[in-house]
């Protein structure tokens, strides 16, 4: 297996020291060079503070590497807002390690599990994310007639139906639409998304959890 390649980030050069050798000590990461960051399979930004700005950093950071949106990013910090938890989201951090715990093994822990992809937050986090989720799902998404998925809710409804089995006049007949809204419906989510056929639609909604498997 390829050695994960590591970017240290962050404004105070001990620090940065501090974790680089960290994470040299094992042969699964590479760190890497400024000159080389564009290569990285995870950046780790430690900052004794970490706010807006910062995760801006982030963000842009990100977008200048060769995986773009497939690396992921790595918090390690003192202090960080659950504020700002939805914005870290969009920014690509997937994990958030408190600075009192990045001892070597925890922080390599943390940074294979990201580039593996797994996602690390301390508990007050993990709830301040379901509470958020829920809220955006609930006063943003649905009242429009979204889903987390990206999935309409009549499309939803539609391939739910169709993951159980039901013909397409069975679909209709069960949500009172005429066969053609059906097909239009299944249509327009498989063209937006970018999906092949009714069976990519349903793998799809199951992947994004919009369907139980």
């Amino acid at each position: 297996m390829q050695p994960v390649k590591v970017l240290v980030s962050g404004s105070d050069p001990i620090t940065r020291a501090g974790v680089s050798a960290l994470l040299t000590a094992s042969r699964d990461v590479t760190v890497l060079a400024d000159a080389e960051w564009t290569q990285a399979d995870v950046v780790v930004l430690a900052e004794d503070v970490v706010a807006g700005a910062q995760l801006d950093q982030v963000r842009q950071l990100r977008a200048g590497t060769a995986g773009k949106h497939r690396t992921k990013a790595v918090l390690v910090t003192g202090r960080f807002n659950e504020n700002d938890l939805m914005f870290a989201v969009q920014c690509g951090v997937v994990s958030v390690l408190p600075k009192k715990y990045a001892a070597g093994a925890e922080l390599l822990s943390t940074v294979l599990g990201a580039a593996a992809g797994s996602a690390r937050l301390p508990r007050p986090l993990q709830a301040a994310f379901l509470r958020q989720t829920a809220a955006l799902r609930d006063e943003v998404l649905h009242p429009h007639g979204l889903t987390l998925s990206g999935l309409l809710m009549r499309e939803l409804d539609v391939i739910r139906l169709l993951a159980e089995g039901f013909r397409t006049d069975e679909i209709a007949s069960k949500l009172q639409f005429s066969e053609g809204t059906i097909r239009t419906t299944l249509y327009g989510a498989i063209k937006r998304l970018g999906l092949v056929n009714r069976p990519h639609a349903i793998s799809y909604a199951i992947r994004t959890g919009a369907l139980a498997a």
